[in-house]
């Protein structure tokens, strides 16, 4: 069995060689290529009988048979193997000779070197060693883009957590963005968010959720504090700074200054309302939840 080496890409081969040995077996290439090959004997033959001593047509018929009966009429196995371990070998029969052993020479030489080369560069010693976890033979070429398609769906497993979460953002962290509290220059070159919203305005109120399950409202720094304290468990042993995005919403656009003429105060809000539970356990981000958070920060109590 020939083996042919895989990155990422084996069900990619796995089908490229499929259709090889389906076109090799078709009927349909089979005549073809007769017509192909009378045509070229004719022509063959014309040539020799007027230039014999060249002996062009017994030099092209010669050719031919070799080609064939060497290269395309010899069926081998070829097993694809991923060198990634993401799949187990694929094994294709009844490929031409040609084409496997062309794909396998090739693709040794190319793992070969890649072993060599990535065995070399993780003994540099220093900052310039090459981790073994991002080695291509371990992750192949698309690493990085599947590594920043897998983030984008990183989401916290506990739905209570994660509610607490988004309703801090909404009711705590959006108004301090807001009215200035936190910069949002800041915020948005940071590398780490988390730490930044450590200071809420402790005129403000959101959810939390106790530990039987029942919600309940504090103030922005004391919900924080909960957060903080339940993060690490949540990442799986991370830091608290481990993970900042955790729910995808659309983004949020900022009230513009010229569509209300009541500027934003510090003062006490009523508290607001905790979000009705979902039947699947994850909280939605919703705009009605934003909207009732704006009115709920706009409008002192008695007013």
């Amino acid at each position: 069995m020939w083996e042919i080496y895989a990155y990422q890409n084996a069900d990619s081969l796995f089908g490229v060689f499929n259709a090889a040995a389906a076109i090799h077996a078709s009927g349909d290439y089979a005549a073809a290529v007769a017509a192909v090959a009378f045509c070229g004997f004719v022509a063959a033959l014309i040539a020799y009988a007027f230039a014999p001593e060249k002996l062009q047509g017994w030099k092209w018929l010669g050719t031919v048979v070799l080609v064939f009966s060497v290269l395309i009429v010899p069926k081998v196995t070829v097993g694809i193997v991923d060198k990634t371990g993401g799949s187990a070998v694929k094994v294709v029969d009844n490929v031409p000779f040609g084409v496997a052993v062309l794909g396998s020479l090739t693709s040794t030489i190319g793992n070969t070197l890649t072993g060599l080369f990535e065995t070399a560069f993780q003994v540099i010693p220093g900052v310039g060693a090459l981790p073994a976890e991002l080695s291509y033979q371990q992750n192949g070429l698309m690493f990085g883009n599947r590594l920043i398609r897998e983030t984008g769906n990183v989401v916290f497993q506990d739905p209570a957590f994660r509610t607490d979460l988004i309703n801090f953002i909404h009711n705590c962290t959006t108004y301090d963005l807001i009215d200035g509290t936190l910069d949002p220059a800041t915020f948005s070159t940071s590398d780490d968010v988390w730490p930044l919203m450590a200071s809420p305005n402790p005129a403000r109120f959101s959810t939390l959720t106790a530990a039987g399950g029942s919600v309940g409202v504090d103030t922005c720094p004391n919900v924080y504090q909960s957060l903080n304290g339940r993060l690490p468990a949540q990442s799986r042993g991370g830091s608290p700074s481990s993970s900042t995005r955790p729910c995808r919403e659309p983004r949020r656009q900022r009230p513009s200054p010229g569509r209300s003429s009541r500027p934003i105060s510090r003062t006490a809000s009523p508290p607001p309302r905790p979000p009705p539970p979902t039947s699947s356990g994850r909280t939605r981000c919703s705009t009605r939840s934003r909207t009732r958070g704006h009115q709920q920060d706009r409008r002192p109590e008695g007013q």
